[in-house]
């Protein structure tokens, strides 16, 4: 059962898009707590109590959940990309990491509005969505400017969308700078 939970939690905002069917989710958070509360009680294991607070394992369920998913968005941005020199050493363009942003912007609406009363007692799930997204996003950013500055290489000429990603970036930082992402 607590695998089962485990996968519903970590996979929720597939499971029940926009919070539907009502109150599912909210159930769900109760049944976590009933098991967790149940796994502590019969700990025979010597398990940490750090393995028991709802609020870590909550967290560590959903920050899965949200990596799931942005390997998601990479996943089906890489499908869609014309294989070019940049695809060589980097999986990325500068237009594809753009349209990245704009889907974990969604994304990060779309926890808040549907789903961030249901975590209030726990965290902000907004605020988490944001840091998780932010930093695998900043990472594949990274490796994308990482191949031109390869100096053992030589000079490529600039993707023509870089601009563009660059004014995404600003623009995600001014959007997301209360959220303090890490």
């Amino acid at each position: 059962m607590k695998a089962h939970i485990k996968n519903c939690l970590t996979r929720a905002k597939r499971i029940f898009p926009k919070n539907l069917p009502t109150g599912a989710i909210k159930c769900l958070i109760h049944l976590f707590h009933s098991v967790l509360q149940l796994d502590s009680l019969t700990n025979e294991g010597g398990k940490p109590s750090s393995s028991f607070d709802p609020i870590v394992v909550l967290k560590g369920y959903i920050s899965e959940g949200i990596s799931i998913d942005y390997q998601r968005f990479v996943t089906i941005i890489d499908a869609l990309q014309e294989k070019n020199e940049f695809s060589i050493s980097c999986p990325f363009t500068a237009r594809q990491l753009t349209i990245v942003i704009e889907d974990l912007l969604a994304e990060v609406s779309d926890y808040e509005i549907n789903f961030e009363s249901l975590f209030a007692d726990y965290f902000s799930i907004r605020d988490l969505a944001a840091e998780e997204f932010y930093s695998l996003l900043c990472e594949d950013v990274r490796l994308y400017c990482s191949k031109f500055i390869d100096k053992a290489k030589k000079p490529r000429a600039l993707d023509p969308y870089i601009f563009k990603l660059a004014y995404s970036l600003q623009d995600l930082s001014n959007k997301w700078s209360h959220f303090s992402p890490k």
